[in-house]
């Protein structure tokens, strides 16, 4: 089952108007959990920061905007009811009527936040500015400070036919805005998970882009399944949503809330949205932003090079996948990997970048249908896991974090 988290393919516009409306929204599509709200285990601080001389700050310092800061939290609700916690004894107990958590989560372990900045858990970023290692804090939020306001603006009833026409016409710039290179006739690329593009013709000013599809192919994914039926003038995407499934709407995270035989409803709103919440929290570890502000990932972009350097130093790798045009591509490099929860790892992994999009072998070895993907490969060259999609600072450190926490943890922070 592929979870299409924030991963990007290509939508084109025909004369004007939208000829593949639905098709983001497919590849938006999440499964098992909201985009930005993924909990794992975090290894302890400690370690690397005093390996790379970034020791934890005295225990009468403040912390500050921009300082990186190791807590631990508890949210509930104002009944207690729990709806989330980094504290496995927690004395809340395990959710209503002792059933599970609110939003169904288990303990998460400690979390790292940027002070100042907000995360995935309401008021915790914010909150910590002004606190000191070992203080301890307890937060009442009104829902706009927690999980906002129920909105029903963010309801959404969406098609579950979708036509492609099999030619699409594409103006010349907008094919080379798109894929930042000129187009050649012949070429095939992914215009979505299913449904592949072929250029067909090449003019002075536009495209002619032929649709190529498996006629009665069926494709499981998290939100449902959706079947490929090619006709006469088009090739015909039917879904078959599941209820309760997550289905994102162009990087906003919702859930299919309501089904009939054309149409399904997916919810945007928080299903903790209009609550009030209870934050109880504690600073565990200060890391000033003086220590990591000039620290950087060294990237090789050449893939034998990268893996053959960290099979030698006996580390894991990195390797990033990528498109030149994609912009969570560009998100991504930009922000997710200088976060300073990403590059106080920059010692514990050998990172390789490569344009998959150009070089793309890389693409079908690794079994790659939309961009970014995020390899995680062991010091021994195989697969530990693939990770499709965008993935913000505090989800991605996480998840590299859990890999190191199953390993022999050297270079676990």
């Amino acid at each position: 089952m592929r979870n299409r988290r924030y991963s990007e393919t290509v939508v084109f516009r025909r004369r004007g108007v939208p000829a593949l409306a639905l098709v983001a929204l497919l590849v938006s599509g999440c499964a098992g959990q909201q985009a930005g709200a993924e909990k794992l285990s975090a290894a302890p601080l400690d370690r690397s920061a005093a390996a790379a001389g970034k020791l934890p700050a005295a225990a009468s310092e403040k912390v500050e905007k921009g300082d990186l800061v190791r807590v631990g939290y508890t949210i509930t609700l104002e009944d207690g009811s729990l709806v989330e916690t980094t504290v496995s004894d927690t004395p809340h107990g395990t959710g209503p009527a002792g059933g599970a958590p609110v939003d169904g989560r288990k303990a998460l372990g400690d979390v790292d936040v940027l002070a100042g900045e907000k995360g995935t858990a309401p008021g915790v970023g914010e909150g910590v500015v002004g606190m000191v290692l070992g203080g301890k804090k307890r937060l009442e939020l009104a829902p706009d400070k927690a999980y906002g306001t129920y909105d029903a603006g963010k309801v959404r009833q969406l098609p579950r036919d979708n036509a492609i026409p099999l030619t699409i016409t594409v103006p010349a710039r907008e094919y080379v805005d798109k894929f930042n290179s000129f187009p050649v006739a012949g070429r095939e690329f992914p215009l979505n998970p299913y449904v592949m593009a072929r250029i067909a013709e090449v003019r002075e000013a536009d495209v002619r882009l032929e649709m190529l599809a498996k006629d009665g192919s069926r494709y499981e994914e998290g939100f449902g399944s959706v079947a490929v039926n090619v006709g006469k003038d088009a090739i015909h995407l039917r879904i078959d949503p599941r209820q309760g499934a997550s289905f994102d709407i162009q990087g906003v995270p919702g859930r299919i809330t309501a089904t009939d035989e054309a149409t399904f409803t997916v919810d945007c709103n928080h299903p903790l949205a209009g609550k009030k919440v209870v934050v109880d929290m504690e600073v565990r570890s200060l890391v000033k932003s003086a220590s990591f502000k000039d620290t950087e990932i060294g990237w090789r972009e050449n893939h034998d090079e990268g893996l053959a350097a960290a099979k030698e130093a006996g580390k894991p790798a990195v390797l990033v996948l990528y498109a030149e045009w994609c912009g969570w591509c560009k998100k991504l490099f930009g922000e997710t990997l200088h976060d300073p929860r990403i590059t106080q790892l920059k010692d514990a992994f050998a990172w390789v970048k490569v344009n998959s999009n150009q070089e793309t072998g890389y693409k079908a070895r690794y079994g790659q249908d939309g961009f970014p993907m995020i390899v995680i490969i062991n010091p021994d060259g195989t697969v530990y896991r693939k990770i499709e999609g965008f993935r913000d600072g505090a989800t991605l450190s996480r998840e590299f974090r859990e890999y190191l926490a199953m390993t022999d943890g050297h270079a676990s922070p």
